[in-house]
């Protein structure tokens, strides 16, 4: 019977351990997030459930990443510039320090209504953002949004989960 006692106290000390551990993975590691919206399209599409990561916050160019912009809404976006580079839109082309920069997602009828813009240098410790559907994004070009501070972004996207007919590595 003390065995017994014994076996069930470890078991239920061996599943809370487990419980936390999973918990704080979730909270600290990887989240799940779902795409709301086609500012994203072709590559996420309304509805996509992605698998965001947490910890490490060093970001790239090119990162599809998830942030706040002055409300609890997430966004999921695009890093297209970094600290001190200089953007400049023009006919639907983006330039980074005058270089033209590539962009294999931007589908070129997602990329029609584009206002021309020059903006500030991207100030220290922020980024600048844009959807790749340009036509239907609410991203950097909105003086609501602007550039974006590193402490806003939650995570980086790195795998679509969900439709599972769709699953795979984000880029």
């Amino acid at each position: 019977m003390w065995l017994d006692i014994k076996e069930f106290i470890k078991d239920s000390i061996i599943w809370i351990l487990i419980f936390l551990g999973m918990f704080v993975f979730i909270i600290y590691v990887l989240t799940f997030t779902q795409v709301v919206g086609p500012s994203m399209e072709p590559v996420l599409k309304n509805k996509d459930v992605v698998v965001v990561q947490k910890l490490f916050r060093k970001y790239r160019r090119g990162d599809i990443v998830t942030h706040r912009a002055g409300t609890d809404q997430i966004f999921i976006k695009r890093i297209i510039a970094l600290e001190d580079d200089k953007v400049i839109i023009e006919d639907g082309k983006v330039f980074i320090n005058d270089q033209e920069l590539k962009e294999d997602y931007v589908l070129e009828e997602n990329n029609t209504k584009i206002l021309n813009r020059e903006f500030e240098v991207v100030p220290k410790g922020h980024y600048l953002v844009l959807g790749d559907n340009r036509d239907n994004s609410k991203d950097s070009r909105d003086l609501s949004i602007g550039f974006i501070k590193k402490d806003d972004i939650t995570g980086k996207v790195f795998f679509k989960f969900f439709p599972f007919n769709r699953i795979g590595i984000v880029r």
